[in-house]
């Protein structure tokens, strides 16, 4: 009985769990130049690997640069420019779909709709809880079938955060972002599943009790 008790007692403190590490999924590090290579189809962040996949009649998945300055610089999309750096999180560098246009500069944002869906190649199950957008638009986060939460963006420039329950994702396992027509991604909030805080503990505890089984069978 008492072997059972302290068992469980480790079984208990192990479920307990230790606290989730929050990181933010940006595209900084990425190139946003016109000679970029598009598409995107790999992007490690934060300990976290990403393969990417899109839908939609545009190039895939590309980076564009918030900071640029002036109109033709920015190849014509200064609606991607938040009217002031940081709002809702928005700055730098937002995850597009890159325009098929013949001509068209890149990058360029595509104006139909479409997806990017990113699947977890590597790195620890994560649980994914909440992105920022900018541009007019419907963007969206889907996985597991379902809608895990959307931002509806009235105008050119504005920016917007989502946020929901966190949904684990794990290694092999996506989500997808939609987006209704023009406008990025710029971010995605995340933690990391945490490993149980006891479990060396448990482990400790589990090998010693078998010990002490195997001696008192043995005596």
């Amino acid at each position: 009985m008492k072997k059972k008790t302290l068992a469980g007692a480790f079984v208990a403190a192990a479920l307990l769990g230790g606290a989730a590490n929050a990181a933010t999924i940006g595209f900084e590090g990425l190139d946003a130049g016109a000679m970029q290579n598009v598409p995107l189809t790999t992007f490690t962040e934060a300990g976290f690997t990403f393969g990417l996949t899109w839908t939609g009649p545009s190039k895939g998945p590309a980076i564009f640069d918030t900071l640029c300055k002036g109109y033709k610089k920015c190849n014509d999309d200064k609606d991607l420019r938040p009217r002031n750096q940081g709002d809702n999180g928005v700055a730098g560098n937002v995850l597009i779909l890159q325009d098929a246009g013949n001509g068209k500069p890149t990058p360029n944002d595509a104006a139909a709709a479409g997806t990017i869906t990113f699947t977890l190649l590597d790195g620890p199950a994560l649980l994914l809880s909440g992105a920022s957008a900018v541009d007019d638009g419907i963007f969206g986060v889907v996985a597991g079938g379902k809608t895990l939460g959307s931002a509806n963006i009235a105008k050119d420039r504005q920016t917007a955060t989502i946020a929901f329950d966190p949904f684990q994702i794990n290694r092999g396992e996506s989500f997808t972002l939609t987006y209704s027509g023009s406008g990025g991604f710029d971010a995605l909030q995340v933690a990391a599943v945490p490993l149980p805080a006891a479990l060396p503990m448990l482990l400790a505890a589990m090998g010693g009790l078998g010990w002490a089984a195997r001696r008192r069978k043995a005596a």
